[in-house]
């Protein structure tokens, strides 16, 4: 097909009114055996999603354009699929830089080789999900390298990372919103739990300091008790020698 049946990854625009989204993935759980890819393009960026049915999950594969609008490099795909069961196996994307256009298409990359893993399925791409989602770094550049053909975009910050794990397993705008409202309610509480065991070993930190002032100073107040008393011990002695008297 061509619109997929989610949301954008721009505004997040839902891109198929709700009676279709719900009677489209209701086909897709009754047919789970037999399809084995949904494909899609229209947004000129070459995306995926991950939605959840009622009993299974669903792989939107979202092309890029050879189009250069929206500010993208011209890009392709050749795919690799088992012809027994349907599964695609792999794909290659071919890009033409804009810059050097002489050099014509060039393979880029390919899917699993960026990703680490073994197949395009469902599987696969939860699994590169929870890595965006936890933090990894690598795997979400390597998806923000792709997006454009090769063409570089903005430091992807916090927010930003958590707005690509949401929209990439969202078929509404609401799943959308509630799922950042979660992340973000649990980043906070990752947040606050970092303060609280930083402000505790700070506390830890200073009582031990304190303590060992204390112990520092009781310490000294001993020994110089210590040589206080030695030294009148001494003059006692000096007095009582019967050879001074």
């Amino acid at each position: 097909g061509h619109i997929g049946p989610t949301i954008g990854s721009y505004r997040h625009a839902q891109l198929w009114h709700d009676k279709y989204l719900k009677r489209y993935y209701s086909l897709m759980d009754e047919y789970d055996d037999i399809v084995a890819a949904h494909l899609f393009g229209h947004l000129h960026s070459e995306e995926f999603r991950l939605v959840a049915g009622e009993n299974s999950s669903v792989a939107l594969l979202l092309a890029s354009s050879v189009t250069p609008i929206y500010e993208g490099n011209p890009s392709f795909r050749i795919a690799q699929y088992d012809r027994r069961e349907g599964t695609i196996l792999d794909y290659y994307t071919y890009a033409m830089d804009l810059n050097h256009t002489e050099k014509g298409w060039n393979q880029v990359r390919s899917f699993n080789e960026d990703f680490g893993v073994h197949n395009v399925t469902a599987n696969s791409l939860k699994r590169i999900i929870r890595r965006i989602g936890n933090d990894d770094d690598q795997t979400l550049d390597v998806f923000l390298q792709n997006l454009k053909g090769g063409v570089p975009l903005p430091e992807c910050d916090e927010h930003c990372r958590q707005s690509w794990f949401c929209t990439l397993q969202s078929p509404t705008r609401n799943f959308y919103d509630d799922c950042l409202s979660q992340f973000e309610e649990s980043y906070s509480q990752r947040w606050m739990k970092g303060i609280s065991a930083f402000l505790v070993i700070g506390l830890f930190v200073w009582i031990v300091y304190v303590r060992s002032r204390r112990a520092y100073a009781m310490k000294r107040q001993r020994a110089l008790y210590e040589a206080a008393r030695n030294e009148l011990q001494l003059v006692e002695d000096v007095f009582s020698d019967p050879q001074i008297s």
